[in-house]
């Protein structure tokens, strides 16, 4: 199978997994504006966000390294190997963090506590689970993992919000039971138990996989400095309501992150088996390029999109938000290009460039928020999410040539770059009604300009139904 081939359809198995559990946070969201107060949904967020901070010291990034050990791997006792060391890896953080939050429990009088509890277990086993699903080559099932996450989780979500009047810890019972059930999905369908064999726990493995994950650890702390610093900053200056609407304003910008991570999946998992291979650094380009162009123009076609729907669907407790949603944007296409940069990281096992690069960026967050955050408040959060994240691109472009040489055009990206500037001018100095004309010239332009890329997609679906018929 060819590099595209192959890419098109990890790519396509992945979108249909993940996707309709990231529109489920549009989906949701008028439910949340209507019936979750500012401080609550502002106090969940704040709690759930802390999470990142201390899950990579616990499971020790063995999420992470049990699919790079496995993925492409054709040694069947290679795989149990990994799977088994890098469980037992997890299955000790686990019971360390289980020991430590005791006393948390007792001392701290929070009432969700045993709540926060579960949903920090059951969601990183969840997430190993996914890993291992991934690695096997069980994308099928993951997929159909991900169509249960959003089913289980819109359900709940619904019935607690709307019908028993719950706040926002609503979000942690149907986060959590949505983990609880893809875990026994997957260990059932994809029979992780004949994987796990513990004769082979050993040391050697087991420091391997840490030489891998360790370095991730601050990697991960810095993304989460990067991400959720200047919330605790912004509670402490304005208050937890402050919070809520910037949380509110951020599940837009997310959206495109975690449609990102769904096209990141996919193409990590061809880079690594493309990486040794002579035409590494075309098929890198050649993706990269295409990446750039779409993501502009996605925030572009967004941003009108975004004003209708906020006019439409959002109560007006939450009106301030869509002030902030187009610069959080523009923060986003740039920590996506920096994500897509990373993807080398990965796949040539340099993560101490991943580390170094994001401590660069957190920093300059770190800093920019402290400066500016107590006398602009959410306006400062997002001006020092923009800095940081141009830092990060910045840093990433001068580390990844020390790995492999990109080539690129920027004259292909310049249309799509006024193509955004003069959406975003439009989109706070236009009404309602006019924010239908850049959604149809981007539109146009796209069908126009990309005419070629378009049929080259339509001719791939062609004949990959043509051949599935033909083996019929």
């Amino acid at each position: 199978m060819s590099s595209v081939n192959r890419m098109v359809k990890t790519t396509a198995i992945y979108f249909v997994g993940n996707f309709a559990s990231k529109l489920l946070t549009f989906i949701l969201l008028p439910i949340y504006a209507a019936y979750l107060s500012t401080d609550s949904f502002g106090t969940v967020d704040l709690i759930i966000s802390t999470l990142p901070l201390i899950a990579p010291v616990f499971t020790l990034q063995s999420t992470e390294s049990v699919f790079r050990f496995i993925c492409g791997e054709e040694n069947e006792q290679k795989i149990k190997v990994s799977i088994t060391n890098a469980l037992a890896i997890i299955n000790f953080g686990m019971i360390v963090f289980s020991v430590l939050y005791i006393p948390i429990i007792t001392i701290n009088k929070y009432s969700n506590s045993i709540l926060l509890y579960l949903y920090f277990i059951l969601t990183y086993i969840g997430i190993f689970s996914q890993q291992v699903a991934r690695g096997i080559k069980k994308n099928k099932e993951y997929a159909i993992a991900g169509v249960l996450t959003t089913i289980i989780q819109a359900v709940l979500n619904i019935i607690l919000i709307v019908s028993f009047k719950m706040q926002a810890e609503s979000l942690l019972i149907s986060a959590s039971a949505a983990s609880f059930v893809i875990t026994i999905y997957l260990v059932y369908k994809s029979n992780m138990w004949e994987y796990i064999d513990f004769k082979f726990i050993n040391r050697l493995e087991i420091i391997s996989q840490l030489k891998y994950g360790i370095p991730l650890i601050p990697n991960q702390i810095c993304w989460w400095a990067n991400s959720a610093f200047c919330k605790y900053v912004l509670v402490y200056f304005w208050g937890s309501g402050d919070n809520g609407v910037f949380a509110f304003a951020s599940k837009f910008p997310n959206f495109i992150m975690a449609v990102n991570s769904i096209f990141l999946l996919a193409f990590v998992e061809n880079l690594i088996i493309e990486y040794k291979s002579p035409e590494c650094n075309e098929f890198f380009s050649k993706w990269f390029k295409l990446f750039c162009i779409s993501q502009i123009l996605l925030v572009a076609m967004l941003l009108p999109v975004t004003k209708i729907y906020n006019i439409l669907t959002i109560s007006s407790t939450y009106s301030t938000a869509a002030l902030y949603i187009p610069i959080l944007y523009v923060s986003s296409l740039f920590s996506s290009f920096s994500a897509m940069l990373g993807s080398i990281y990965t796949a040539s096992m340099k993560t101490v460039y991943a580390f170094s690069t994001t401590l660069v960026s957190a920093c300059t967050n770190v800093i920019f928020g402290l400066l500016l955050i107590p006398q602009f408040g959410i306006l400062g959060v997002c001006v020092a999410n923009v800095i940081s994240s141009v830092v990060f691109l910045l840093v990433r472009v001068m580390t990844i040539r020390k790995i492999m040489i990109i080539k690129y055009n920027l004259m292909e990206i310049y249309p799509t770059i006024i193509i955004l500037i003069c959406t975003l001018v439009w989109y706070y100095l236009c009404s309602l009604y006019l924010q239908m004309v850049p959604i149809i010239l981007i539109t146009a332009f796209v069908f126009i300009k990309y005419k070629n890329e378009l049929n080259l997609v339509l001719d791939l679906r062609r004949q990959k139904m043509k051949n599935s018929n033909y083996r019929k």
